[in-house]
C-alpha cells in the first residue's frame, strides 16, 4: 500500500510467496499515486503516509470493516522515538499539533478497542528489538518491501533507531511505556475518538 517510487514490485512477490506457503490469505492494497522526486526527504514520508491512511481508509469504508482488529508492526524503537519527539517539543515548549498528540499517544497501548469495534494491537511493542533484530537476520530477505533508498530512511526516527542499534542499548519496552504515561497526560476515550482510525495505524 506505498506509492510506487517507495516499494520493491519484486519483494511484494517474494512477500505473497511467503504468506502462501504459510497458507494464508493476504490482500496488497496498491496506489497508482507516485511521490515527485523533488520532494524534500521530510515532506516525502509524511506525503506518503498519507496516501496511504487514504487507502487504508477507502478499504475500511468500501468494505464495510467494523469489529475487527489491525495488527501493526510498531515496536519498542517506535515508542523510544516517539517519547524522544514528544519531550523535546515539551522542553522547548514547542506546540504539539493535537492530532500528533493522539495519534502518538494510542501508539502506547499494547491493544486498543475503539467506540466503532475496531480494535488495535501492537504485539512487538512489548519485544525487545535485539530480539525482533536476531529473528530476522538478513534484512535483505526479510519481508520488508521497502527499497533501501527512500525517503523511510531518512526519517528522524530511523536516525535515532540507526544510533540505538549502533551502540547496542538495551530498551526495556515496559519502561518506555510507563514513563510516556508519567510525563504526558494521557487523553481520553472520546478523544482518541475524535479522529479517523486510519491515523493510528501507521
Amino acid at each position: 500500500m506505498f506509492p510506487q517510487d517507495v516499494y520493491d514490485e519484486r519483494k511484494i512477490e517474494n512477500c505473497k510467496e511467503f504468506f502462501k506457503e504459510h497458507h494464508c490469505k493476504i490482500t496488497i492494497l496498491k496506489t497508482n499515486e507516485i511521490i515527485d522526486k523533488n520532494v524534500p526527504y521530510n515532506k516525502g514520508c509524511l506525503l506518503c503516509k498519507d496516501i496511504r491512511r487514504t487507502l487504508i481508509n477507502k478499504f475500511i469504508l468500501e468494505n464495510n470493516i467494523k469489529n475487527s482488529l489491525f495488527i501493526t508492526g510498531h515496536t519498542s524503537l517506535d515508542l523510544l522515538s516517539y517519547y524522544i519527539e514528544m519531550m523535546i517539543k515539551k522542553t522547548y515548549k514547542k506546540d504539539i499539533n493535537k492530532q500528533r498528540y493522539l495519534e502518538v499517544s494510542n501508539k502506547f497501548y499494547e491493544f486498543y478497542q475503539f467506540k466503532n469495534g475496531i480494535k488495535l494491537f501492537r504485539p512487538l511493542t512489548k519485544i525487545s528489538y535485539m530480539d525482533i533484530d536476531s529473528y530476522i537476520l538478513d534484512y535483505e530477505n526479510s519481508l520488508s518491501i521497502i527499497k533501501q533508498d527512500c525517503y523511510w530512511i531518512h526519517q528522524r526516527k530511523r536516525l535515532i533507531q540507526k544510533y540505538i542499534r549502533q551502540e547496542e542499548l538495551q530498551i526495556n519496552p515496559d519502561t518506555i511505556i510507563e514513563k510516556y504515561k508519567q510525563d504526558f497526560r494521557i487523553p481520553s476515550e472520546q478523544e482518541f475518538n475524535s479522529i479517523p482510525i486510519e491515523i493510528y495505524l501507521l
